[in-house]
């Protein structure tokens, strides 16, 4: 049997079959909470315990979700990063190579600004 991955306890939470006991150091409990709280009708349930994530220990959280995910696979998309967020990137990149001094979010906001006056005049 294969070294168990996020994926998987993440299935064993929606299944509710346990393959795998829980290791906080391959699925710590903030990641669980991130990637369960991407499906709409999980939302209330990460809420609920979000305010004691990191005073809880991991395992209690993980028995938490164990006991209030709905039996069932459910398939939990995740948010994939975007085209333009690569854009975004090498735009910064390319501003901050003639202009060191420039942070990252001054970088955003001057492309935002181009952007936005690129589009007022078409």
């Amino acid at each position: 049997m294969s070294d168990p991955t996020l994926f998987d306890f993440i299935k064993q939470l929606l299944s509710k079959s346990r393959t795998h006991p829980y290791d906080k150091k391959i699925a710590p409990a903030y990641m669980l909470s991130m990637w369960l709280s991407h499906k709409k009708e999980f939302t209330k349930i990460c809420n609920d315990i979000n305010k004691y994530q990191f005073l809880l220990p991991d395992d209690r959280i993980y028995e938490y979700y164990m006991k209030r995910i709905p039996k069932g696979t459910k398939y939990v998309k995740w948010v994939k990063k975007r085209k333009a967020d690569d854009l975004m990137k090498k735009r910064i990149e390319k501003l901050q190579l003639h202009y060191p001094n420039l942070s990252t979010r001054e970088c955003k906001m001057i492309i935002s600004n181009l952007l936005r006056r690129k589009k007022d005049e078409n």
